[in-house]
């Protein structure tokens, strides 16, 4: 779950939701008149430094169910839209670009995952941590791979 979890951050999973479930997201301008693939890999050194300060606030924290809470509740308010933007373009890419970009991607994701492993483990199924999952956009983009 964990690494799913981060690995759908990181390369904006594919998939669809409800329209209703998917907020509207701007590109940047000069993104717009690029390839999609070029707008994403844009967009990528943002969530990157983002999920790493993530990494380090959930470090600091350690196990404290309530605080892990707080913390993904407070990068929620400021990265959701992002990780909404980064899907949104992802199912733009073709075929072939999307196994690039996955590729490309895949040790961010694994240079990140223990942390976030290490944080959580001992809070699944934890209540304020699922709803905050959902807040901060984690449970969101993944609820339409299913």
């Amino acid at each position: 779950m964990i690494r799913a979890l981060f690995v759908v951050a990181l390369v904006a999973c594919g998939g669809s939701a409800p329209a209703a479930d998917k907020p509207t997201t701007t590109v940047p301008s000069d993104a717009q008149q690029s390839s999609p693939y070029a707008a994403l890999e844009a967009r990528i050194p943002k969530i990157i430094a983002a999920m790493d300060q993530l990494a380090k606030d959930l470090t600091a924290v350690k196990e404290d169910c309530p605080k892990i809470a707080s913390v993904l509740r407070k990068w929620g308010s400021q990265f959701a839209g992002e990780l909404d933007a980064l899907w949104e373009l992802k199912n733009k890419l073709s075929p072939k670009d999307r196994d690039r970009y996955e590729h490309e991607h895949d040790d961010d994701a694994k240079r990140l995952e223990p942390v976030f492993k290490a944080s959580m483990t001992s809070c699944q199924g934890d209540t304020e941590v699922e709803d905050a999952l959902t807040v901060s956009g984690f449970r969101r983009v993944e609820s339409t791979k299913q």
